[in-house]
């Protein structure tokens, strides 16, 4: 897809949807909620056993998917997804009893997720460009840019890519670690592997953004972004 630096006329500016996410929502997950599930588990499956660990880790993870849908986080059918996901994982994880078949669950639902990424830029439907708005507030105009929409298939790419990475991680670190070992090491190794991740695709999409004529820039969205936020706390 070829870019364009420029529209052949300014393009009409339109006011910020009255739909943009609160600040409140978007806060992202917490290091609580992203330590907690791991806490549960590794100590209900010293106490109780493996069925308990997957209940105590996966209603701690549903809580936080359903907490971040109700800050605001505007994202359609992604939070009910997730959920089911979560569930019926632990479904099976509880029914097999198997620790192999818990963590392959989550190993492949990586994959899946990286196939289905490339397959919404395929159809020309680019996942990260459906979602961003959810996260960024970026005007209609800025949406409808050409530039826009190839920076979002770019991304979508990339963030393929870092799901396949990770489920290679993630094979690697169950294959020489304990079931108890594997849940920490992979929160100690992804925790910065994903922070890399966003910053990588938000520089990326600022450098190439900022082209759009009459984009206020990545950075100030997020800096508004942080002034809502302490104005609603």
């Amino acid at each position: 897809m070829t870019d364009v630096s420029s529209d052949p006329a300014p393009p009409v500016e339109e006011p910020e949807d009255d739909a943009a996410p609160t600040a409140a929502g978007l806060a992202g997950t917490s290091v609580i909620d992203s330590v907690m599930p791991v806490v549960l588990f590794v100590g209900l499956y010293r106490l109780a056993g493996l069925p308990y660990a997957i209940i105590g880790a996966t209603a701690w993870s549903v809580k936080t998917a359903v907490m971040r849908r109700r800050r605001g986080l505007k994202v359609g059918w992604l939070v009910p997804l997730v959920v089911a996901a979560l569930v019926v994982r632990g479904i099976i994880g509880i029914v097999t009893d198997s620790e192999a078949v818990y963590v392959g669950t989550g190993i492949a639902g990586k994959f899946l997720i990286a196939l289905g990424l490339v397959g919404s830029v395929v159809i020309g439907k680019a996942a990260v460009a459906q979602l961003a708005p959810a996260v960024f507030p970026f005007p209609r105009s800025v949406q409808r840019h050409e530039l826009y929409r190839s920076t979002m298939a770019h991304l979508t790419l990339g963030a393929a890519v870092y799901y396949v990475i990770s489920g290679l991680v993630d094979i690697w670190i169950y294959n020489n670690s304990s079931i108890e070992g594997y849940f920490v090491i992979r929160l100690v190794v992804g925790w910065p592997l994903g922070m890399v991740g966003f910053a990588a695709g938000f520089f990326y999409a600022q450098r190439r953004l900022n082209r759009i004529p009459g984009f206020v820039g990545m950075q100030s969205l997020l800096e508004d972004m942080t002034e809502r936020k302490r104005g609603q706390g």
